[in-house]
């Protein structure tokens, strides 16, 4: 509905020349870890138009439309301010990384394991 209106809005703005990247859909969104910036999953297979290289994830909280990001207080305070015009989350758990992707990568294989370990737990505790 209204992400629907604002991603079917012309993507090229006359008085700043710059691309405003939306995402095309509501469904399958994912976050940028580093940057926030929200696109589809589909989208995302472009790479992140503010140069980040972190990974994305479909865990965040809100969003808000960035049409001006340098005159933008909302921005200014997200610290999104000198990024892309484009749709980004307001909060990523985990994100604004300064850190390698291969750390991202080991937290995932740690949180897999994790998981797997409860799982065992709870099919343990449900046998006795």
């Amino acid at each position: 509905t209204h992400c629907h209106r604002l991603a079917t809005m012309d993507r090229k703005s006359a008085s700043s020349g710059t691309t405003l990247v939306l995402p095309s859909s509501h469904r399958q969104l994912r976050a940028c870890l580093n940057c926030r910036l929200v696109k589809t999953a589909q989208q995302w297979k472009d790479n992140c138009e503010n140069g980040c290289e972190f990974g994305t994830t479909s865990k965040f909280t809100g969003m808000v439309c960035y049409m001006n990001p340098r005159q933008s207080w909302v921005a200014r305070w997200q610290k999104s301010d000198n990024m892309v015009r484009g749709m980004y989350a307001l909060k990523v758990p985990g994100g604004n990384l300064d850190r390698a992707p291969e750390y991202v990568e080991e937290e995932e294989e740690k949180m897999d394991d994790m998981i797997d370990d409860e799982q065992i737990d709870e099919d343990y505790e449900e046998y006795q």
